[in-house]
């Protein structure tokens, strides 16, 4: 009886295990291809760490900048901020990486000029941007917020300028 049942198991087994291999290379292939890259024309400035991308496929994405953290609307140096994200890239052809959607539907993701050079970077380096720490372990852009810190660049010039996050934590 016993040997009878392993008859009948085997091919039964062999069926659910080739799905199985199956369901597990499609669920990493997924996961490997979570993400991914576009190139598209920056049509909107939304504040000082997010844009419209306009792709050749006439689809609209809201990015949200990876790493970093800009300035509110309504608060200091926030205005300031939008502008300078706007004359680094407005109308400019861009690529980016993104990452995942945050809870609003934006793509986080990294953003990159023509010549290569990082669009969260170049707003950190400017002092128009935290380095978001809860987010990102990125030490580059540390050291970027920390010189930028140092020289009193943009909203660092402020004796104590105040992070977007706790004016959002105050708002709630």
């Amino acid at each position: 009886m016993f040997g009878g049942f392993k008859v009948l198991c085997l091919p039964f087994m062999r069926v659910p295990f080739f799905i199985l291999l199956l369901i597990v290379f499609n669920f990493s292939s997924h996961s490997q291809t979570r993400g991914g890259t576009l190139e598209g024309k920056v049509i909107k400035i939304v504040d000082g760490d997010t844009y419209d991308l306009l792709t050749s496929t006439k689809t609209v994405y809201r990015i949200r900048m990876n790493g970093i953290d800009a300035p509110e609307k309504g608060q200091a140096y926030g205005q300031k901020a939008k502008d300078y994200l706007g004359k680094l890239c407005m109308n400019q052809t861009i690529r980016i990486q993104w990452y995942s959607k945050d809870r609003n539907g934006r793509y986080i993701a990294d953003g990159y000029l023509k010549d290569g050079h990082s669009l969260s970077m170049e707003m950190i380096k400017a002092g128009f941007a935290w380095h978001f720490k809860k987010y990102s372990k990125d030490e580059v852009l540390d050291k970027a917020e920390i010189k930028a810190r140092e020289e009193k660049l943009g909203l660092w010039a402020d004796a104590n300028p105040e992070a977007p996050w706790d004016k959002r934590a105050r708002r709630k």
